[in-house]
């Protein structure tokens, strides 16, 4: 018996009943072992016995139920670099809708993704390299992975290729069919758990071919591999470097193998890449193919004694791209190598070492030195395979390969062997190899330590060499679907392979990338659609004056309006300022300047070079006391207490006093006219309405000044005419010495004592909101260690500066237990920090060259230099205030609805009021006997 499992696309259900029909109808077949039919992903998995029955048939007798069926394949994919579940919605979301993919699931604990696929619409290599386009280490898992060599008889054309080909990769356990009409061969990878090399060979021969295995065996090769994984170089391109066992391998003749290298034009993307390696890769004699979109060449190893490099250029040439052979002799290189009976495996290993710790064996005036990426090492074992051939090569001096930075440092003698020679020989040996850097002979022995300690630093552009190139423009993009570092490290990377941009600076907090590109080759709104293809949205910022920022500066010493134009007239003439304005009487000037070519440093430096002293305005919000509402919330708890003290009297005495008249005592007059109820509480009263209600009749007084009606304009005026009202008509009893009238005194310092004490708790509501923001902020030190570094990237000098000081492009260091003064990104040195004040988890983060740190983290264990890339307003935590605050001014639909009410409430009850009171002096002018005396 010979267990199989097969995957096959249901189409045509409706419910379980269909669901328990196949099920039922299928299971009594012979051969079936067990099925298991999905509803919902529209799948049946089968286990079948393969010497009874075969997958094409049980999806024929479901056909032939009325349903659609197809038979799919099944892959298993490692996925590295996955940080969160959103990296794993994302992966799902992005390859469930690629045309051809049936179901997939990621895991990620596991590192990995099953996906069930139409191998006649794509592959698992396919959805592999994808995954990996999206910024994740993808590979597909392969378990014990066999590769048969079958002699194919009969063909006569590439249609009969094709024709084998395409019938043989639909076979259950097929991985992959290279079929060579020349040597008359088909070379198939297969699983030798699913299929065979014999029925393979049959299956050939079923279509009319005749097909046969070697009579030898060592005209069979087995590569036995335990869940091979392709190795992706830059690009997102895998190259297959399996650590494979040989098991027997045939004693072949020594071969010629040849290296041509063709420089190709018109690749746009990393799909034209892959499609020239694909087709050219698949023509007889041509062992392997590397193309550099960057560079735009193509490397070619083949066996001349099958093809030749003018067939392989007309074949690119075929494709649609320009492809030339180069004029001179020495790009074209031919290499005698032995083939290789097995292939060494070791472990792996991380070298500790950097480039910039180097040190040619010999000098002179003849050697050059070039800087290449080599991908493809797997471990050490790789690295002294390249190290010790290079050696033996005439012409070089010394080598050195890190395995961990994928490097590779050569120097040699160009009037013996070329660079073009060096990443040749070692492409032949199975890598890929990209140039880097290049020094000639005449500048390598002046400046070889300045190059190789370079090095260890990533490049960067100064602000100077930013501003002096003027082919550049920049563009902004809001980009939304982030969530996470990782999305943003995604983005900044795939980017920055993209031709024509020159730099990209992507924020998580504020959803903005800013992006620096060259617009003779690229457009915004392109961009745009390659951050899409990432699977983000992103759209270009038409906003004017995005990008821009503005500082307040004190500015001493000027004593007439000359001195205002004089500083005016001269920061204007700085590169990146965008407007100056400068007040004489207040000693203060407000600068608009671009933080890409000009930083707030710069500015207080010519100013003071004018002859006076400047410096940074304190900035009442640049402390976290703004957020704590502590002033406001102390003013109305005030006015509440001193409301309280007098409203508390008023309220006890209106109990006593209408106590007292329900049992008809008689009132107590002071003086005629004025009874002691009304004078006590008019001395009650008065104190509230004058101090305790000032709050009331300033905010009255400023919304009537623009013309608006608010909720204290009505308080004010419901206040002051009841206190009004009483005072006159107290008056006037006492001057006609009447009895003493009804009044309304106690109506200040209810409502005040009230609406004070709404006020007061909403406050201290809004006080809690933001209080763990003002911690937050005040996390940010108020300081940071500013670095001075020569061209050859040594420190030349350190001091400490204001963080408000730390402008863009800055090099900062961070000392184990200091706090990262802004946002940046690491350029020397490793260490973890502390995240969580971001983050929430306090296990510490790694950081290394390359590696984004957050301002206010904690730096752990070791020194490191970072290059600022968000300071000011722009850093993470100061961007959670902003959202924040925004959050909090934001209205919802229900809300702003109620504000345009109360809009039209206050005039509304203004003039309710108005008619209500004519119409009583009406009545009583009419005649007063219509008014009931009780009222």
């Amino acid at each position: 018996m010979e267990r199989r499992r097969a995957v096959i696309d249901v189409d045509g259900m409706t419910c379980n009943s269909c669901v328990q029909n196949i099920e039922g109808h299928v299971g009594k077949l012979r051969g079936i072992q067990s099925i298991k039919v999905s509803l919902e992903a529209r799948m049946a998995r089968v286990d079948f016995d393969a010497t009874l029955i075969d997958a094409d048939e049980i999806a024929a007798r479901i056909d032939d139920m009325g349903f659609g069926a197809k038979v799919l394949e099944e892959a298993r994919i490692s996925v590295e670099g996955m940080t969160c579940q959103s990296c794993v919605d994302n992966i799902e979301s992005f390859i469930g809708r690629k045309p051809g993919v049936h179901w997939i699931k990621v895991s990620l604990a596991e590192r990995k993704a099953d996906v069930v696929f139409d191998p006649l619409r794509t592959s698992g290599k396919e959805i592999s390299d994808t995954i990996d386009d999206m910024g994740f280490t993808a590979a597909v898992m392969r378990d014990a992975a066999v590769t048969a060599v079958i002699s194919v008889e009969g063909m006569t054309c590439q249609s009969c290729v094709h024709n084998i080909e395409g019938h043989v990769a639909k076979k259950a356990g097929v991985a992959s069919v290279d079929v060579s009409l020349e040597r008359k061969r088909a070379t198939i990878v297969y699983d030798p758990a699913v299929t065979s090399a014999e029925q393979l060979c049959a299956a050939i021969d079923d279509m009319g071919f005749e097909a046969t295995l070697p009579e030898h065996s060592d005209e069979f090769v087995a590569l036995a591999t335990e869940r091979t994984k392709t190795t992706p170089s830059k690009g997102g391109l895998g190259s297959s470097t399996p650590a494979a066992t040989l098991i027997h391998v045939r004693p072949y003749e020594a071969a010629q193998v040849t290296t041509a290298l063709i420089n190709v034009e018109g690749m746009t993307c990393q799909s034209c890449v892959k499609n020239i390696e694909g087709t050219v890769g698949k023509r007889a004699g041509v062992k392997s193919v590397t193309v550099s979109l960057e560079m735009k060449r193509a490397t070619i190893a083949f066996d001349p004694a099958a093809t030749s490099a003018e067939q392989l250029c007309a074949a690119i040439d075929d494709m649609g791209f320009e492809a030339t052979l180069p004029e001179h002799s020495d790009e074209f290189v031919a290499l005698a190598v032995e083939r290789t009976k097995s292939a060494p495996v070791a472990s792996r290993a991380s070298p500790t070492s950097s480039l910039s710790s180097l040190t040619p064996t010999s000098t002179g005036a003849g050697v050059s030195v070039i800087k290449v990426k080599i991908y493809g090492m797997h471990c050490k074992s790789c690295v002294f395979k390249i190290e010790s051939h290079a050696k033996e090569l005439a012409g070089i001096s010394d080598v050195k390969v890190l395995l961990r930075d994928e490097e590779g440092m050569v120097h040699y003698d160009g009037s013996v062997i070329s660079k073009e020679t060096i990443m040749a020989e070692i492409v032949s040996l199975g890598f890929r190899c990209e140039l880097d850097t290049w020094l000639p002979a005449s500048s390598a022995a002046e400046s070889r330590d300045s190059a190789v300690g370079a090095t260890a630093r990533p490049t960067r552009r100064t602000k100077k060499q930013k501003a002096d190139n003027d082919d550049v423009e920049r563009c902004y993009l809001h980009v939304t679907g982030m969530t996470c570092a990782s999305c943003v490290a995604n983005i900044e990377r795939n980017m920055m392979k993209v031709k024509g941009v020159e730099s990209i600076l992507v924020a998580l907090m504020s959803q903005k990338a800013e992006i620096e590109y060259d617009p003779s080759l690229i457009l915004p709104s392109q961009i745009a659609n390659y951050v899409k293809e990432l699977g983000f949205g992103a759209e270009v910022i038409e906003e004017e004056h995005v990008g821009e920022t503005a500082i307040e500066v004190t500015i001493e010493g000027m004593t007439c309006a000359a001195c205002v134009h004089n500083i005016e007239t001269n920061v204007m003439k700085q590169r990146g300022v965008i407007d100056v304005k400068v007040a004489l009487a207040t000693g203060r000037g407000k600068v608009k300047f671009d933080p890409i070519l000009i930083g707030t440093r710069d500015i207080l430096k010519v100013i003071d070079d004018l002859g006076f002293p400047a410096g940074l305005a304190k900035n009442s919000r640049a402390g976290a006391a703004f957020l704590s509402h502590k002033g406001v919330t102390r003013q109305w708890r005030n006015t509440f207490l001193f409301s309280l003290i007098f409203g508390v009297p008023v309220m006890a005495m209106m109990i006593y006093f209408m106590v007292s008249m329900s049992h008809c005592n008689p009132m107590i007059y002071v003086v005629d006219g004025l009874s002691l109820e009304n004078f006590l509480l008019f001395l009650l009263c008065t104190p509230v309405q004058i101090l305790g209600g000032r709050y009331f009749y300033v905010q009255a007084y400023k919304a009537l000044k623009h013309g608006a009606t608010n909720m204290d304009v009505l308080i004010v005026l419901a206040t002051t005419i009841a206190y009004v009202y009483s005072v006159i008509v107290c008056v006037i009893a006492m001057a006609l010495h009447l009895p003493s009238p009804v009044q309304f005194f106690e109506t200040t310092p209810m409502l005040m004592l009230f609406v004070s004490l709404g006020r007061w708790l909403e406050h201290i509501a809004k006080g809690k909101t933001s209080e763990a923001l003002a911690k937050l902020l005040q996390l940010q030190p108020p300081e940071g260690v500013l670095v001075e570094m020569d061209t050859n990237g040594h420190v030349v000098s350190e001091k400490t500066i204001s963080v408000d000081l730390i402008q863009r492009g800055d090099v900062l260091k961070v000392v184990p237990g200091a706090k990262v003064p802004v946002d940046g990104r690491v350029i020397e040195g490793a260490s973890t920090c502390d995240e969580s004040l971001i983050t929430g988890e306090a296990m510490p983060v790694t950081k290394k060259a390359g590696s984004q740190v957050i301002g206010g983290s904690i730096n752990q264990n070791g020194t490191i230099l970072f290059e600022a890339t968000h300071v000011g307003q722009d850093t993470t935590l100061n961007q959670i205030v902003k959202l924040v605050e925004e959050a909090q001014t934001s209205k919802a639909p229900i809300q702003a609805f109620a504000d345009k009410i109360a809009g039209y409430f206050v005039p509304m009850v203004m003039a309710v009021s108005s008619i209500t009171l004519g119409v009583w002096i009406g009545v009583g002018y009419y005649d007063v006997t219509l008014i009931k005396r009780s009222y």
